[in-house]
């Protein structure tokens, strides 16, 4: 994995890399610090799971930009080693989740493995199901966010059913005229409100209902949603408005939460409140938390920056046990005491102040860290006044679209940058400026501009001339234009019509991810195979496989191989030639690790990569790399390539191999001699294109644009050297915390943007006792500080009781939400076994063969039975005679006197005649279906199966929810409430399963094909 990191990537692995491999490999939960390059060391785990050929890998991270990040340039790594990489996201269709899913490791969200459970476990048919293998292994990227954080709410499915926006109208009317504290309670620490005597009957009046609380029409819960929406649900915080409607914000990361709605009614609540358009309202039809959901795993391993502080979470829920890996440097970070100011106002006036000093100081970089939009944008507002010009990183669509931009340069010298929680960002803030970034978003935008439609290239944000360190030279500039134009007048060009297209686009460029095959496919093959005689009759292979130096190169050869050919001189463009520059570049740096190459050289290894990446980019990857991979072993059969080596001699560090071709082509062993037939390859044409025109085209329009780019990197890299040094001296990034966060590992998480990789950097939170966390959690503790002291509020407060009363309301902050969790995830333990057994069930007819479906419907068959027989046993015999052929859709057999009788011997030879006749019944039926159309029997009972199985659940789901609601007042009867849920939702269950074994072979027995009901 070293070599391949090294050969694709041009990355190196620490030693504490690879001991956080092995921590991960261990199934445990490495915490590694911000910068310590948690990506490559996910490649690990990741591949030996892979090998292992389970079921499904999966790497989780916490949204879309991350999954296509680390799948285009890291998952190259593992195409390299011939694994198939997928890629999920939250606007693919079914066929291309299935493709993904498909795939040996696939990248996707926590969000998109959820749903995606979740639509399977709701398919009709086989076709709908994407997750085609079983879970096996799931690396969590930025653990604390998705297992702790985000933890708190289930994944929910739900359908849509009318909804009646005079309701949620009188509700809004009705909260505007309540007041609170009169009229109602707010609970912000539990998000509840609660109506008082008063307010109940105020609400009564003004809808001129009798009873808020009538079944028929549950005025109340318009009402309290309603009061909600008004007292505890803030535009800028919670949600904000996007495209006219109402759009989610996760309040750990800042991001718009795509395709997520409040429940309940709480989301139309909320468009009400906003005076935009009711939507209609959801019932949930499925729902999973995260902690049942990871908890299917059988191997499960997670990362990220901050983990010990909830070490005993992580180990007590998912089973993961924390282990500290070091840093591969010194981290000279240092760390402020917090700043305590008594009011919002003043705090927010310090920060202002501290920036603009800093500014007139020296000009360090800044990051201001925000708890919500809201906060953002007031900071924002104040600095702007203060004649700083900031930038923003927050959930709005625009600042979402200049995401790369902002984020490239928030290390540059003078730079303000105010963002909302940054975990999950994914992309270091690197000290003077990120210059590869900053290429990269150069080359997005001549991309755009020639590849894209109007509509689709107006997405692409194209930063202005400023925000790049210095002009491009013109010809550097000309050489980009003709490189973008080569482009566009290839295939791959042409194919390139999205917005994402280009992002792929922009990380092959990179290096970052290989383009895929297309009709040059056969012509590539076949210069693979050109590539392989040019490196064996120059007697360049043994070099690759272990020797080094002109002593070897001259060695015998060994026996059986022809002579080989002398003086023969290989251009630049030969593969194979590169690959041997390559690893001598290589060798001089690692035996001299200030080794600085002459521009003769860089030029010759500039073109090298661009040979060697257009080459892998279009499938090329040639014996040379995975000859040398396998040297180790030996040299074994190289599958991929359709070539099996075969070993002839060896010495120790040198292998002399001979090639013979498997594939039929004109080329075997002893039928042609090696130097014929390398001085034939030149008349050969390739679809028709001699083989140097073909090859050249390859590099000019692939191979340039490398060339073009990792000049412009280094013109960026340049250009950007002299600023950080100034930043470096400056003191480094300064991260400005504006509140303390509900968990000291999200405080945390802010603190490690700076100090990143030894960098120098410091911190410091300016607080106040106005913050909500320390309003709603402190309470009385807070309103006595301030009280007890009588400074001015620009007056910082500097004591030891103030830190320690702070650091105990954290504490208890953190132990309110832990509790939550553990409390929502014991309540979840019961509803995950039913969901379990439930979706089994579900798939044993979706997935087994039509006579193992068959078989079960017989065996519900006699279940139904016995349902039947105890839903009817207190009614008379004409009654039980009329509900049986309703049931079962024919007459039900005559019973004897003696079977009437009330003996167990009676019952049950009544039982078997009644069981008798529903079998004799699923086999006339299913003959019936059978000469509808063959297959129909299985196929309808697959439908009614499935069909009847979701109904029963979608109910079962709302009496669980209910019953959770309700459990609350087993502790005013002694009775513990998770007990209790534990043994009613045990009983609903088994009501529910007999319910739906019964329901789904009565739906089948009654139903009738199109034909069948035209006819009668």
């Amino acid at each position: 994995m070293t070599q391949a990191v090294w050969r694709v990537l041009e990355l190196w692995y620490f030693d504490v890399q690879l001991l956080g491999g092995l921590v991960l490999h261990k199934e445990r939960l490495a915490e590694m610090k911000t910068g310590e390059g948690k990506t490559i060391v996910a490649l690990l785990p990741t591949f030996l799971a892979a090998l292992e050929d389970k079921g499904g890998v999966y790497v989780v991270t916490p949204n879309d930009y991350l999954a296509r990040r680390d799948a285009e340039n890291v998952g190259q790594v593992l195409r390299f080693l011939g694994l198939t990489v997928g890629l999920v996201q939250s606007t693919m269709e079914v066929a291309d989740r299935q493709k993904a899913y498909k795939c040996d490791v696939v990248y996707l969200t926590n969000a998109e493995l959820g749903f995606d459970y979740l639509r399977d476990n709701l398919a009709v048919y086989p076709h709908q199901v994407v997750q085609s293998k079983n879970f096996h292994f799931c690396l969590v990227d930025e653990a604390d966010s998705i297992l702790i954080d985000e933890a708190r709410t289930p994944l929910i499915i739900s359908e849509s059913v009318p909804a009646v926006p005079r309701q949620f109208e009188a509700g809004r009317e009705v909260a505007n005229a309540l007041k609170k504290d009169l009229h109602y309670t707010v609970d912000e620490k539990n998000m509840n409100v609660v109506m008082t005597d008063l307010g109940e009957k105020v609400a009564q009046d003004l809808l001129q209902v009798e009873n808020l609380w009538e079944p028929e029409e549950a005025w109340i819960l318009y009402v309290l949603n309603a009061v909600k929406a008004k007292e505890l649900f803030q535009l800028g915080e919670e949600y904000i408005i996007r495209d006219g409607k109402v759009a989610i914000v996760d309040t750990f990361t800042g991001r718009v939460l795509e395709g997520r709605r409040w429940s309940d009614g709480m989301h139309q609540a909320i468009e009400c409140k906003e005076n935009i358009s009711v939507s209609v309202r959801s019932q949930v039809s499925a729902q999973i938390t995260y902690q049942s959901l990871f908890r299917l795993f059988p191997r499960l391993c997670a990362m990220t920056g901050t983990a010990l502080t909830e070490a005993a979470e992580f180990e007590e829920i998912y089973g993961l046990r924390c282990t500290g890996v070091p840093t591969a440097r010194p981290n000279v970070r240092r760390d402020y005491p917090d700043v305590v100011y008594k009011t919002e106002e003043a705090k927010l006036n310090a920060i202002v102040e501290e920036i603009v000093l800093n500014n007139e100081r020296n000009g360090r970089p800044i990051l201001i860290g925000t708890a919500n939009v809201k906060m953002s944008e007031a900071i924002v507002s104040r600095l702007r006044e203060a004649g700083v010009e900031p930038q923003l990183l927050n959930a709005r669509p625009e600042s979402i679209a200049r995401e790369n931009e902002t984020i490239s340069q928030a290390g540059r010298l003078g730079k303000v940058t105010v963002s909302t929680n940054m975990a999950g960002r994914g992309t270091d803030i690197i000290l003077g400026g990120n210059h590869s970034q900053m290429a990269a978003l150069n080359i997005r935008s001549l991309l755009a501009d020639a590849l894209l439609p109007m509509e689709e290239s107006s997405k692409v944000y194209s930063p202005d001339e400023e925000f790049y360190p210095t002009d491009m030279p013109g010809d550097l500039e000309k050489r980009l234009a003709d490189a973008v134009q080569g482009i566009a007048a290839t295939p791959v060009g042409e194919e390139t019509k999205t917005f994402l297209d280009v992002e792929e686009l922009v990380a092959s460029v990179g290096g970052e991810a290989p383009f895929e095959a297309n009709e040059s496919a056969n012509a590539l093959m076949d210069l693979r195979l050109l590539v392989l005689a040019l490196l064996w009759c120059c007697r360049l292979l043994p070099d690759f496989l272990g020797g080094f130096g002109e002593e070897e190169k001259k060695g015998p050869p060994a026996k059986g191989e022809p002579e080989r050919v002398e003086e023969q001189e290989v251009d630049w463009k030969d593969l194979a030639y590169q690959r041997q520059l390559e690893r001598i570049a290589n060798r001089k740096r690692k035996a001299q690790p200030n080794y600085k190459e002459t521009a003769e050289e860089r030029k010759v290894r500039l073109r090298k990569l661009a040979m060697w990446n257009a080459a892998q980019k279009k499938g090329m990857t040639d014996v040379v790399g995975r000859a040398e991979t396998t040297v180790d072993i030996k040299v074994g059969l190289m599958k991929p390539l359709g070539i099996e080596f075969e070993k002839y001699d060896e010495e120790p560090n040198r292998a002399w191999v001979s090639g013979i071709f498997k594939d039929g082509s004109a080329f075997k062993n002893g039928e042609i001699e090696a130097g014929d037939f390398l001085f034939s390859v030149n008349g050969k044409e390739v679809d028709g294109m001699p083989y140097e025109e073909a090859l050249q085209n390859i590099v000019d329009a692939e191979g340039e644009i490398n060339l073009a780019f990792s000049e412009l990197k280094t013109l960026y890299k340049d250009a950007l050297a002299e600023e950080k040094d100034q930043v470096i001296k400056a003191g480094g990034l300064y991260v400005l915390g504006t509140t303390r966060h509900e968990s000291r590992r999200i405080d945390n998480q802010l603190r490690g943007r700076a100090g990143r990789q030894g960098d120098p950097g410091t911190t410091r939170f300016f607080i106040s006792l106005q913050d909500d966390v320390f309003r709603v959690f402190g309470g009385d503790k807070i309103e006595t500080l301030m009280d007890r002291f009588r400074l001015g509020d620009a007056i910082p407060l500097q004591s030891p009781i103030v830190n320690d009363t702070l650091d105990r309301v954290q504490k208890a902050v953190e132990e309110f939400f832990k509790k939550t969790r553990t409390t929502l995830f014991e309540f979840d333990k019961v509803i995950s076994k039913q969901r379990e057994l439930t979706y089994k069930t579900r798939k044993e007819f979706l997935a087994n063969k039509d006579t193992a479906v068959m078989k079960l419907i017989e065996e519900w068959g006699e279940d139904a039975v016995d349902f039947h027989i105890e839903q009817v046993k207190d009614k008379t015999d004409e009654e039980k005679a009329k509900e049986f052929e309703e049931y079962f859709g024919f007459d039900m057999p005559q019973l004897s006197a003696d079977m009437k009788e009330d003996t167990p011997e009676a019952q049950e030879a009544a039982r078997e005649l009644l069981a008798k006749s529903v079998r004799e019944g699923i086999q006339s039926k299913a003959k019936s279906y059978e000469e509808f159309r063959p297959g129909f029997a299985v196929e309808a009972a697959r439908i009614a199966t499935v069909v009847t199985i979701d109904d029963e659940w979608k109910a079962l789901l709302q009496k669980m929810d209910a019953l959770k609601q309700t459990v609350g007042l087993a502790a005013y009867k002694g009775s513990e409430p998770l007990k209790e849920y534990q043994v009613q939702g045990f009983k609903m269950y088994q009501k529910v399963e007999n319910k739906y074994k019964a329901q789904s072979v009565s739906r089948w027995l009654r139903s009738k094909p199109k034909k069948d009901a035209q006819q009668s």
